[in-house]
Parts: C-alpha cells; structure tokens; sequence
C-alpha cells in the first residue's frame, strides 16, 4: 500500500510540475510579446520624435523664407509691363475675374470676393471693385441673396437647380 500511495505522490507531483511548466512557458510567451511591444513603440516613438523635429526645421525654415519674401525677380521690358497693367486694371478683366470666382466657387461673399481681387490681387481699389460689383449684381449672370449684412453672390446656373 506504501508502494501505491508514494507511487501516487509522485505521479501527483509530476503532474503539478508539468502544470507548473505549462504556466511558466505560458508566462514567458507573455514576456516576450510584451517586450516586442515595447521595443516596438519604442521604435515608434523614436521615428514620430524625429517627424517631429523634422517638421519644425521645416516650419522655422518656411517663417524664415516668408519674413524675407524671397522671390524670383520677374524682368520683362517697358511695354509688356505697361499692356499688362492696362489689361490689369480694365473693367472688363476686373468684371471677368469677378465673374470667374463666383462660378468656380459657386457661391462667395462680397467680402471674400473684395480680399481676393482688391488685397490679394490688387487689381482695383475698394471703390472701383464696389462699383463694379454693383453693375454685375445688375446683370443676369448670377443671382444675390442677403443674408443680414452680408451677400452671396451665387452662379445662375447653380442658382436654378
């Protein structure tokens, strides 16, 4: 009966060690993942850290280009910078450029409109642009809506559908 009941111990403790192993094995499997992972965002981290630096470099040297204004200098003679600037400052280019925004944009404000011809492009003045403006809100090409203070101006076409 000792025989059976020492030859039960030890077939007990066998199996309790081989449970133990399986759950250490298992445990190390966990390690090891874990640690893949880590070196994994560390390697992560590490790239996006350099994006970073990357991107400020970049964003200091673009300041730094706009502060100076750096540009190509455009040299052309006497008379194409005179047609041009007829060509620039006619009502007729004027009322097309107008035109033309709010057909590509499909609907604009006067105001947005104002920034781009008048202080962006620098086409006319305020009062000329107003003036023009009121001469085209006259015209059938586009249809004007008030919404309090401010219109939009809206293409015909986008207008009726």
């Amino acid at each position: 009966m000792a025989f059976f009941r020492k030859n039960r111990v030890i077939d007990e403790v066998r199996v309790a060690f081989s449970k133990v192993r399986i759950d250490i094995s298992k445990l190390a499997n966990w390690v090891e993942y874990f640690n893949k992972r880590t070196n994994f965002t560390d390697d992560k981290l590490n790239y996006l850290t350099e994006l970073v630096s990357e991107e400020r470099i970049r964003r200091i040297v673009k300041d730094a280009m706009q502060d100076y204004k750096m540009q190509p200098v455009e040299r052309k003679n006497v008379s194409t910078r005179i047609m041009r600037t007829i060509k620039r400052q006619s009502k007729d280019y004027i009322t097309h450029s107008i035109l033309s925004l709010i057909q590509r944009y499909g609907q604009i404000t006067a105001l947005q409109l104002k920034d781009i011809i008048v202080d962006e492009q620098g086409l006319c003045s305020k009062s000329s642009f107003y003036r023009i403006l009121r001469k085209i809100e006259r015209s059938d090409d586009i249809s004007v809506i008030r919404d309090g203070k401010e219109k939009k101006y809206l293409a015909r076409i986008l207008a009726q559908k």
